[in-house]
């Protein structure tokens, strides 16, 4: 039963809206970090309920239904989020060693190729070929792939710009020469 509980709890906070959120910490105007920490508390959260009712597979499988509410919200008007930085919460609670090393290869790559999205795919591929090391289930090994490969599907419009070539790149903060 907490395990149900945990997975639909855990759905419910994935699909709730950002904007809704905001709303009700009265912040006038949001920024882009005020959004993605919106998101991490909401991984944070979703799998700290899966953990508490129904143990570390119940932590896991919130994670999956947090991220399928992103991706599939009940409700039709919202347009549906990457669910990354939800992933990213998540991964706070259940592997931190595994997220401090995807984000230095995000750091990295992104100094080499100034690209957000490329360097969030080597990341999310960083994390998966870590865990066939790390991780010793099966089970985590298959749920970390399905979800690196959704959060990526996700991302298809940034590879579809990229082969234009209009994806932007970011601007470098520092000057080498």
């Amino acid at each position: 039963m907490g395990f149900l509980f945990g997975v639909i709890i855990a759905y419910l906070i994935g699909s709730l809206s950002p904007k809704w959120c905001i709303q009700i910490c009265s912040v006038r105007y949001p920024t882009r970090v005020a959004w993605i920490l919106l998101d991490v508390v909401r991984g944070l959260v979703a799998v700290g309920i899966g953990l508490i009712f129904a143990g570390w597979m119940g932590a896991w499988a919130a994670l999956i239904f947090a991220v399928l509410g992103t991706w599939y919200p009940f409700y039709p008007s919202i347009r549906p989020g990457e669910g990354i930085w939800i992933c990213v919460g998540g991964l706070i609670v259940l592997s931190p060693f595994l997220l401090i090393v995807g984000g230095l290869i995000f750091i990295v790559s992104l100094f080499l190729t100034r690209f957000t999205f490329l360097s969030t795919w080597l990341a999310i591929a960083g994390i998966c070929l870590l865990s066939l090391f790390f991780v010793s289930q099966i089970s985590v090994w298959v749920i970390l792939f399905g979800l690196g490969a959704g959060c990526i599907y996700q991302q298809k419009d940034h590879w579809i710009r990229f082969q234009k070539g209009m994806e932007p790149k970011i601007k470098p903060p520092y000057k080498l020469f």
